[in-house]
């Protein structure tokens, strides 16, 4: 029985996201490949081997169960000796260790935490702000001169065209 394998690489660019903290993935940082079906072809969702968590460890141990190491991923061989030792630890224990988190990789935290700490939220994403209108400019600008709303009338005030009859009438 054959089946779509988890991919164990060192990034080839740095152009991939990671699906769990949507940062980049650098060029030749260790990532993770979740095989994903798409059209009848594979192709992978990749992670930061530090964003990888206990669930899919715990997909990937399953996996290997049903099969073997060699059917469940890729990749294995062309890591190096102690990043191998660290695939398979984390794969036995369920978690990526805490000390793995190096500084520029995702889930750094700058220190060592105590385990009873939370460590600190992610900055929040929020849309640009549209730039005022020049009416509210305007206003802006006549509210710093000192004037009230009442005494101000628009720089630019538009006349209305002539009804379409009305202008017909005047031309003849």
């Amino acid at each position: 029985m054959e089946t779509n394998p988890y991919c164990i690489q060192y990034a080839k660019s740095g152009r991939a996201i990671c699906t769990a903290c949507e940062n980049t993935i650098g060029k030749g940082e260790l990532r993770l490949g979740s095989p994903v079906v798409f059209h009848d072809a594979v192709s992978y969702k990749w992670r930061h081997w530090t964003c990888t968590t206990p669930a899919v460890l715990n997909n990937m141990a399953g996996k290997i169960g049903r099969h073997s190491v060699e059917a469940a991923i890729t990749g294995m061989e062309d890591l190096k000796p102690q990043d191998r030792e660290r695939v398979i630890r984390a794969i036995q224990t369920g978690a990526v260790e805490k000390k793995e988190h190096r500084e520029g990789e995702a889930g750094y935290t700058g220190s060592e935490e105590e385990e009873g700490q939370e460590a600190p939220a992610p900055p929040v994403r929020t849309p640009r702000k549209r730039a005022p209108s020049r009416k509210a400019q305007e206003t802006a600008a006549a509210q710093e001169a000192g004037e009230e709303d009442e005494e101000w009338v628009p720089s630019s005030k538009k006349k209305k065209a002539p009804a379409r009859r009305a202008a017909a009438a005047v031309h003849k």
